[in-house]
C-alpha cells in the first residue's frame, strides 16, 4: 500500500455504526479511515412499518450528519435483513424505493434460515439494485452457510442483477472455489466468530485471483467486533509481506469499485 503509515485510508465495506458512540468515530478518523459502509439492520424483530422507516430515515438523515461533522464519508445502505422479517414487508420495501437516491447501497439483504418468505423478500430486493442500479450487499448466515449460499447463488441467477453489483458478504475459505466462477464482489469480515486475521492471509494466498473483488469489514455494531478491523488486517499482512497494491485493493479500492465511486 503507498504510505501504508500516516497517509493510508480506509473503508470499512459493513458496519452498523449507528449503534457506536461518537469517540468511535472519531478514533476511525484519526487512524487513516476515509468512511464506511453503514447497513440496515434492527437488533429485535419489527412490530410494524415504522420500526424500519425510522430506522432509514436516521440513516438516511441524522447519521450522515454525524459522519460528516468528522469528514467520514457514510456509504449508506437501505435493506431488510433477513431476521427482520415478520411479514410481507411491502410498506418496507417502499420505502426503500423512495429513498433510494439517498442510499449509496441496498442492504443488508440476504438470508438466515433461507425460508421462503426470506427468498421473497430478497427477491424484492434484488429487483431494486437491477431497476436503480444499485449495488447491494448480500448476508449469508454463520449457520448452515454453504447451503444457503448455494441457495443465494441460485436466486441471483434467477433475478438477473449484475453480477458486478453484487456482494456476497461473511464469507470463509469453504465458499471461495464457487467465486471463482463468477464476479460477485466478496466480503471478508473479521470479527469473533467469523475470520480471524490470520484466516485472511490464508485465502489471499490461496486465491490470488479473487483480489479484486476482495472487501474487508468488521461487521462492527452491538455484537462482539473491533472497529479498526481493516485497519489492524491490513498492518497483519503488511507484517506478512502481503504486496502493497493488494492491501489498498482489499481495504478500500474494491469497496470504490464496488459502489461505482468516481475519483
Amino acid at each position: 500500500m503507498s504510505e501504508v503509515r500516516g497517509k493510508s485510508r480506509f473503508i470499512d465495506g459493513h458496519t452498523h455504526h449507528y449503534f457506536s458512540n461518537y469517540s468511535t468515530l472519531k478514533l476511525l478518523k484519526e487512524e487513516g479511515y476515509e468512511g464506511a459502509a453503514v447497513l440496515s439492520y434492527f437488533p429485535v424483530k419489527p412490530s410494524c412499518r415504522c420500526t424500519l422507516k425510522d430506522l432509514y430515515t436516521w440513516l438516511t438523515q441524522s447519521e450522515k450528519e454525524r459522519f460528516k461533522s468528522l469528514k467520514l464519508t457514510p456509504y449508506i445502505g437501505l435493506g431488510i435483513h433477513p431476521r427482520n422479517i415478520y411479514g410481507k414487508m411491502e410498506g418496507e420495501i417502499k420505502e426503500i424505493e423512495r429513498n433510494i437516491e439517498e442510499s449509496a447501497v441496498i442492504g443488508e439483504a440476504g438470508l438466515e434460515k433461507g425460508s421462503i418468505k426470506e427468498q421473497v423478500i430478497l427477491k424484492k430486493q434484488l429487483k431494486l439494485a437491477r431497476d436503480y442500479g444499485k449495488p447491494v450487499i448480500i448476508h449469508t448466515p454463520r449457520k448452515n452457510k454453504q447451503e444457503i449460499f448455494e441457495l443465494i447463488l441460485k436466486i441471483l441467477e434467477e433475478t438477473r442483477v449484475k453480477q458486478e453489483q453484487v456482494m456476497i458478504d461473511h464469507l470463509t475459505m469453504n465458499q471461495l472455489e464457487k467465486m471463482e466462477n463468477n464476479t460477485y464482489y466478496i466480503g471478508l469480515t473479521v470479527q469473533p466468530g467469523k475470520l480471524t486475521q490470520e484466516k485472511v492471509y490464508h485465502i489471499i494466498e490461496s486465491y490470488p485471483k479473487l483480489i479484486d473483488r476482495i472487501i474487508l469489514n468488521s461487521d462492527c455494531g452491538r455484537e462482539p467486533s473491533d472497529p479498526l478491523a481493516v485497519k489492524k488486517t491490513v498492518d497483519f499482512l503488511l507484517k506478512r509481506e502481503v504486496d502493497s497494491l493488494v492491501l489498498e485493493k482489499i481495504s478500500r479500492g474494491n469497496f470504490i469499485n464496488f459502489i461505482k465511486i468516481r475519483e
